[in-house]
């Protein structure tokens, strides 16, 4: 089993953003292997984003551009919302909004369903929102 230091939990901090001890006990899990441990803490974050589904989400941000299409311009908006103010200002949920603004202009969406049901990098809009919910913890 490897060592688990204070540097290889702060690593996996960064990279997933979960919470310091969410990844102690993941890298426990994983005996140290990082790969495993990320999975791990996906895994259980998205368990957890189903129990928040119905909770009010009144905090967030807009995203918004205006692009060249065939009938001159089309305007495309994206509302991503979260549970707190804390959330909805950190630089990777703004980040996160403007990537699915990308999926919403690539996919040509008129609709939420429509943007939802589009491709993103690694599966659908809807499974890397699912993710990122899972990942901020909202």
């Amino acid at each position: 089993m490897a060592a688990i230091t204070a540097a290889l939990i702060k690593q996996v901090r960064e990279e997933t953003g979960a919470g310091m001890m969410d990844v102690k006990k993941a890298l426990t899990e994983a005996e140290g292997d990082v790969a495993r441990a990320k999975e791990i803490i996906r895994a259980k974050g998205i368990q957890a984003a189903g129990k928040r589904e119905g909770r009010k989400a009144q905090e967030g941000t807009i995203a918004s551009t205006v692009v060249e299409s065939a009938n001159g311009q089309t305007g495309y908006a994206v509302e991503l919302n979260s549970e707190t103010d804390f959330v909805a200002k950190t630089p990777k949920f703004v980040e996160f909004a403007d990537t699915v603004l990308g999926y919403a202009v690539k996919a040509d969406a008129d609709s939420a369903e429509a943007l939802l049901a589009g491709a993103a990098e690694n599966g659908t809009v809807k499974e890397a929102v699912e993710e990122a919910a899972a990942l901020f913890g909202e």
